[in-house]
């Protein structure tokens, strides 16, 4: 029986484990034992224990876990990023979460490691790099290559044929359109509507996104 953690236990954290609760009743997940969290912060621990779960140290234990499975609930990119390095160093295993209740058009790969939220709209012929998380209710459009580490977040909207460099954050509401490319290290902002490509490790904000 597989061991498997989740990296991060503030709220995101807390998220993905809702994600692995509902794969439990499947194939894939049903014989994985869930050893608990970790996390270099200070979470809630009474949150934890109400889900029936434990904090079991910070990054430094990684270095005790080789061959265990894990997921990364932290939603910033660049953080997600150190962390899986980390891991990958003390050879634990990225797996990958998807929730039952999201959905995937035909030709759609996915990168070892990344998240998939609930109710989560993936079309056809898209690309997903490692460490990816799409979260609850954003879509992402036909022929859509998004890179390594990028976050998208709830109701976010991603339009056919765009390219979404690594270690990118589309915040909540955002929306690319079409045939944009959105470069590695971006971040677009809350409700902010993108209408022209944005350079390497640029903010952009409003409607339209500037």
């Amino acid at each position: 029986m597989p061991d498997f953690v989740i990296i991060g236990a503030g709220g995101h954290g807390r998220e993905v484990h809702d994600v692995f609760i509902a794969l439990q009743s499947t194939d894939e997940m049903k014989n994985m034992n869930f050893l608990g969290f970790i996390d270099d912060g200070n979470p809630n621990i009474e949150l934890l224990k109400s889900r029936g779960s434990q904090l079991l140290g910070n990054s430094e234990i990684l270095h005790s876990l080789p061959g265990v499975h894990y997921v990364i609930g932290i939603g910033d990119p660049q953080v997600r990023a150190k962390l899986a390095e980390k891991a990958g160093s003390c050879g634990l295993i990225a797996h990958t979460l998807i929730h039952p209740n999201s959905s995937f058009g035909h030709n759609v790969v996915i990168g070892a490691g990344s998240v998939i939220c609930s109710f989560a709209s993936v079309t056809s012929d898209v690309t997903l790099g490692i460490h990816v998380h799409l979260n609850r209710n954003c879509t992402i459009g036909h022929d859509t290559i998004v890179g390594d580490f990028t976050s998208v977040h709830p109701l976010a909207s991603i339009s056919g044929n765009v390219r979404i460099g690594d270690r990118v954050l589309i915040g909540t509401h955002g929306v690319v359109l079409q045939n944009l490319r959105i470069s590695a290290n971006s971040i677009v902002g809350a409700g902010a509507v993108v209408t022209k490509d944005v350079e390497h490790g640029k903010t952009v904000v409003g409607v339209p996104a500037k």
